[in-house]
């Protein structure tokens, strides 16, 4: 794909992100924040494991919207459930600083791992970022709906 393709399919997809800024609007009294933060970083992982081999502009442009859409959802989930394990506001000023740090420094890092030939490098640093953070949020996630199912009993 050319540069200017790929800008426009990224512009696109920004699109599908307000589509999943939304999405927890009208569904999250419905969805656990545990189960929407799995599901969400877990098929974040998805999308970009299907970018491997991915040529074709239309692809592209649902592969990148379904990635934004699933960013756009899972964020306020992920406030929320830093919110909720340090109710003093500084798990947020932290989680915050390190998301922006990662945007900053991510695509950085990107530069560095790509070759001319293959982006697969990158892909898989993103894919192992996704499960990573997975296993980050998860144990605390799995503590809190435990003492909150104990607190009910």
């Amino acid at each position: 794909l050319s540069e200017q393709a790929v800008g426009s399919a990224l512009s696109i997809s920004q699109f599908f992100g307000l589509a999943g800024a939304f999405s927890v609007v009208l569904f999250s009294r419905h969805i656990r924040k545990d189960l929407a933060l799995l599901l969400g970083i877990g098929l974040s992982a998805v999308t970009i494991g299907a970018l491997f081999g991915t040529y074709a502009l239309l692809a592209f442009v649902l592969i990148s919207g379904a990635y934004q859409f699933l960013w756009n959802m899972t964020h306020p989930y992920l406030l929320s459930a830093l919110a909720s394990f340090d109710p003093s506001g500084r798990a947020i000023v932290y989680g915050t600083a390190m998301q922006f740090l990662g945007v900053a420094a991510g695509p950085a890092i990107a530069a560095l791992v790509i070759t001319e030939q293959t982006i697969s490098n990158v892909l898989w640093m993103g894919i192992a970022c996704m499960l990573a953070s997975i296993a980050c949020i998860l144990p605390p996630l799995i503590k809190e709906r435990s003492l909150s199912v104990a607190a009910r009993l």
